[in-house]
């Protein structure tokens, strides 16, 4: 009971991370939909979770995504000039935020200072300005 107490919670710290204001996925269910549910959601999304975690199966529309394309500048026929970006349901993005945030949470202390790519509260600029200094103190 207690990992399933711990899912719970899990769950309602990834719904709270959700940004508002983002495009929805193709199940046009905005992250501000998700959190005006309340109590009640939370709920239903933990047992959807916990059925994804027990089949090792996540519901198939969870993991669709809808390409789009957006021009960056310049002219409009070149190729080069466009990004990608995919649109991935909030729901699925609830799912995947737990195992994220566990492996996370096991594999930070493991990591050395120097690797700053993608970690909370760390800067190339300040990870490259110790190196130097580093480097200029041999």
């Amino acid at each position: 009971m207690a990992s399933d107490t711990r899912l719970v919670e899990e769950v309602q710290k990834a719904v709270k991370k959700l940004k508002n204001s983002k495009s929805p996925g193709n199940d046009g269910i905005t992250g501000e939909m998700i959190k005006h549910g309340a109590s009640y959601l939370i709920e239903e999304i933990h047992q959807l979770c916990n059925k994804a975690w027990e089949t090792g199966i996540a519901p198939t529309e969870w993991k669709k995504s809808v390409l789009v394309l957006l021009h960056k500048k310049g002219s409009a026929m070149e190729c080069s000039n466009y990004r990608t970006i995919a649109l991935t349901t909030h729901l699925g993005k609830v799912l995947m935020m737990i195992p994220t945030e566990r492996l996370r949470s096991q594999i930070e202390e493991h990591m050395a200072d120097e690797q700053a790519g993608f970690r909370k509260d760390q800067f190339l600029v300040g990870v490259l300005t110790d190196i130097c200094a580093k480097i200029s103190a041999r």
